[in-house]
């Protein structure tokens, strides 16, 4: 049996505290174990094969791989737990995302992996929030992206505070996500800590999804949370749908819970479904480089040429964002841009996304915008 097919088959069995048999030989088990660590899934591995396979060097690598996410967790559970306090005694409204959320549907909190925690907060209490976490946690920052604060807690946890879920307003989705507030409510009477509406985190997650999808692959992980998230009931199904339906993504999140219906949940067997697997399993937990440029430039429509100068010459509404002083004087636009230019001239990545643009076929760019019309992006 392949070894895609031996690892989703231990991923449900992990989920239900059921066992599999290890595979026949020690070449089977170590390819397995490497899929399984390339998506971040060795601990639902190791789950799964409870103490059969603890000789040699991969079975003490799965069992490490076990620890280390039991301790990550119990880390991550205890650092949100301080996080949450600091925030409500600073009396600022903040929303718990990504596998802060997820975790809960899982049935032993240690199954769903995470290397960080996510949370959002409004862009105005920003500075706010990193003055009084430094004071009463301890914490430094770090490089943060575009919309986000990157910050360490003393004990090494990475926690990325949000200010927006989107770096743009160019489309349906991302117009959806600016306005996510409106569907936070506080968790209780008096509580800063915030809820997503049901409709909401789904949106959310579908979008995410996209995202990474466009810039190179997501890996097993999210269809995994989505897999849980889709044993909602029909009602809970009608609102989401009609929020995909307005951020322009329901096509998208159909395609993605076929597959992992397939993966997880004896779903049928389709030919997206395997385009769908072949394109994530190429990839690991955050995809590659190449795919990333493949599908950017399916995703651009156009040229070479006119796909690098969009790389070079970036919107207003994106670069805004790298240089938060933009926000306040637009004027200066120009010279950031000169100033990003001279950083790409030094960049690796910049390099490999001009030969990897270069070498690109127009076959092969017809096929990949072939296969994001199919997913439905």
């Amino acid at each position: 049996m392949p070894s895609e097919q031996l690892l989703f088959r231990a991923i449900q069995a992990a989920m239900t505290g059921a066992t599999v048999e290890p595979p026949a030989t020690e070449e089977e088990m170590a390819a397995l174990y490497k899929l399984a660590k390339r998506h971040d899934m060795a601990h639902l591995l190791a789950a799964a094969l409870q103490g059969k396979l603890l000789q040699g060097d991969v079975g003490a690598s799965l069992h490490r791989q076990y620890m280390t996410a039991i301790f990550r967790t119990e880390q991550l559970q205890s650092e949100l737990a301080a996080l949450t306090d600091a925030l409500e005694e600073a009396e600022i409204p903040f929303i718990p995302l990504k596998g802060s959320v997820l975790r809960a549907r899982y049935p032993e909190p240690w199954l769903r992996s995470s290397c960080d925690i996510d949370v959002l907060v409004h862009e105005s209490d920003v500075t706010a929030v990193k003055t009084h976490l430094a004071r009463t946690l301890g914490y430094t920052e770090g490089k943060g992206g575009p919309y986000d604060l990157s910050l360490y807690a003393p004990g090494g946890v990475h926690v990325e505070v949000h200010f927006a879920l989107s770096a743009t307003c160019d489309t349906a989705a991302d117009a959806l996500l600016s306005r996510v507030w409106e569907f936070a409510t506080p968790a209780g009477q008096g509580a800063y800590r915030h809820v997503l509406a049901d409709e909401m985190l789904y949106f959310y997650h579908i979008a995410h999804m996209a995202k990474h999808f466009v810039h190179g692959g997501c890996g097993v992980r999210p269809f995994l949370d989505l897999s849980l998230l889709d044993r909602a009931g029909s009602e809970a199904e009608q609102r989401r749908d009609a929020l995909l339906t307005e951020g322009g993504l329901l096509r998208f999140a159909q395609s993605m819970r076929a597959v992992a219906a397939y993966w997880f949940a004896n779903g049928a067997q389709t030919p997206l479904c395997l385009e769908v697997e072949r394109f994530i399993l190429s990839g690991g937990s955050y995809g590659t480089r190449q795919n990333s440029v493949k599908m950017r430039r399916a995703v651009h429509r156009k040229g070479k040429l006119s796909f690098l100068l969009s790389r070079i010459f970036l919107p207003y509404s994106t670069i805004k964002y790298m240089y938060p002083v933009l926000q306040r004087h637009r004027w200066l636009t120009p010279f950031f841009e000169v100033r990003r230019w001279f950083s790409l001239l030094f960049s690796k990545s910049a390099r490999r996304l001009l030969r990897r643009t270069v070498r690109a076929g127009k076959e092969e760019l017809a096929d990949d915008r072939a296969f994001l019309r199919e997913v439905g992006l």
